[in-house]
């Protein structure tokens, strides 16, 4: 499942990821709580041509945004 993400960018405010095969991009926005940081989701791009929805995908971007964002010490 790994392989299936790719990270577009990534700053201290907002990760962005796309899906390999279809195309979609999902953006998360890191958001400061007290005592924590949070990934919130952002807006999404759907690829038009992609034969499944943005949202069959949506659960597995935001767990491999949010790891990949644990990993970068984004979020808490």
């Amino acid at each position: 499942m790994t392989d299936e993400f790719t990270i577009e960018s990534q700053t201290t405010e907002v990760i962005k990821v796309r899906h390999v095969a279809h195309g979609h991009r999902y953006a998360f926005h890191i958001t400061e709580e007290p005592h924590r940081r949070l990934l919130c989701v952002g807006p999404v791009q759907t690829d038009g041509k992609a034969s499944l929805p943005r949202s069959a995908f949506q659960r597995a971007a935001r767990a491999f945004a949010e790891r990949e964002a644990r990993k970068a010490g984004l979020i808490d």
